[in-house]
């Protein structure tokens, strides 16, 4: 969220001058106070989560989530839902956030790995292995149908610098050693052990969106043109050479694909996001359809 910092200037002293008084001694000194506010969770639509009938908008805060339900005509309520300290302590402040199109999870990354939430029950779900956690940092997250977290990771790569190294903000300080992949866990698991599909991608997404089991994925080429790739994933028993075991995979493939030119690098600069949206109005059974 956004942070604001007031500065007062010091106080004047004792009576007389003297400022032997500790209480006129602490007078004397300026204050700086920190007041923490919550933002638009970036690559979150208003129309794209509806719960029980009403429209939900989520707030970011640097700790927790804040989740507003009702429409113009309703009343309005809001609901913090609090990182758990076993999670934020480690990766503060909050970075990400993405609600499933069911109202039902939400995901919440930080400054590394990231964390799952059910509103039904209240819980939240964590890696078994915080080293599996501190492996990556999400740059962009989306609920595909199935109830399946796709996550954009960044990963430490270790290079002949040394090695690489992230700041509180998710930034890399050894661009060479970067490595992109895009992930998928079940809602239910979060572990290396449950990576249904592991996809490797050119750079970080410029933004990523998705609907029912489509994914866009929006990525800048090295001549500065706008990638945009929508990607069916299927879910099921396939045989996978990422996946060991044999166990429950998804596979992913590209149905269509568009190429925006730049001009003058105004698409590198203006693009913020893009959003899959349903060609029908929701009520529609093929409104999964981009």
């Amino acid at each position: 969220g956004y942070r604001l910092f007031a500065a007062s200037a010091s106080g004047g002293g004792g009576v007389g001058g003297g400022g032997g008084d500790g209480e006129a001694s602490r007078a004397k000194k300026g204050r700086l106070r920190e007041f923490l506010f919550a933002a638009a969770c970036p690559r979150h639509h208003l129309d794209a989560s509806t719960r029980r009938g009403a429209r939900a908008h989520l707030l970011r805060a640097a700790d927790r989530v804040i989740v507003v339900t009702g429409g113009d005509e309703d009343e309005r309520a809001a609901r913090h839902v609090m990182l758990p300290d076993a999670y934020a302590a480690p990766n503060w402040p909050l970075r990400l956030v993405a609600e499933s199109a069911d109202g039902r999870d939400l995901a919440a990354a930080g400054s590394r790995g990231l964390v799952l939430h059910d509103f039904k029950t209240g819980k939240w779900r964590f890696f078994g292995d915080v080293s599996h956690e501190r492996e990556f940092v999400a740059t962009a997250l989306a609920w595909l149908e199935g109830g399946v977290i796709a996550v954009c990771a960044r990963s430490r790569g270790t290079g002949e610098k040394g090695g690489s190294w992230f700041d509180w903000s998710g930034s890399s300080k050894d661009a060479e050693a970067e490595r992109h992949v895009l992930r998928m866990y079940p809602r239910n698991h979060l572990s290396v052990t449950s990576v249904l599909l592991e996809h490797e991608l050119a750079t970080e997404p410029v933004a990523m969106s998705a609907l029912g089991r489509f994914l866009l994925v929006a990525t800048l080429t090295d001549s500065g043109n706008l990638d945009v790739v929508v990607f069916e994933v299927a879910l099921g028993g396939c045989e996978m050479t990422d996946v060991p075991g044999g166990r429950t995979s998804a596979r992913i493939r590209p149905v269509r694909r568009v190429t925006l030119r730049h001009h003058a690098n105004a698409i590198g600069n203006t693009v913020k996001e893009l959003a899959l949206l349903p060609a029908t109005p929701p009520s529609a059974p093929d409104s999964t359809s981009p």
